[in-house]
C-alpha cells in the first residue's frame, strides 16, 4: 500500500467554505506541501487537473495550477517522491496528452 497526498493546487484547496480567508494556489505552497510530504515518508503527491471553477461567493477552484507543470517543477525539488499528474480526458485529445508527457 502506498500513501501520499492530493496537492492543493486549485484556489482554497479543497476546503468549499467561508468560514476560512480565501487562499490562491501558489508554486510556493505546493514545493512547501511536496517537501514536507517527501520529509515524512510519504510516497507520493497528486495534483488534479481543473480547467473551470465553481463560481459563486466562495470562488472554489476559480484558479488552478496546470497539473503538468506543476509535476515538472516539482521534480526539480524533489528526490525519491512520486508525482502524479491527472487529465482529463474528454477536453484534452490524447496526441496532446501524449507530447506533454513526452
Amino acid at each position: 500500500m502506498k500513501f501520499g497526498v492530493f496537492l492543493p493546487n486549485g484556489s482554497n484547496g479543497y476546503l468549499i467554505s467561508k468560514a476560512i480567508p480565501p487562499y490562491p494556489p501558489t508554486w510556493e505552497l505546493n514545493k512547501a506541501v511536496t517537501l514536507e510530504a517527501e520529509r515524512q515518508g510519504l510516497d507520493f503527491v497528486l495534483s488534479m487537473m481543473k480547467f473551470r471553477g465553481f463560481g459563486g461567493d466562495t470562488g472554489y477552484w476559480d484558479a488552478c495550477l496546470e497539473s503538468f507543470s506543476l509535476m515538472s517543477v516539482l521534480a526539480a525539488v524533489t528526490t525519491r517522491l512520486g508525482l502524479i499528474s491527472t487529465v482529463t480526458i474528454l477536453a484534452l485529445h490524447p496526441a496532446y496528452v501524449a507530447r506533454m508527457l513526452a
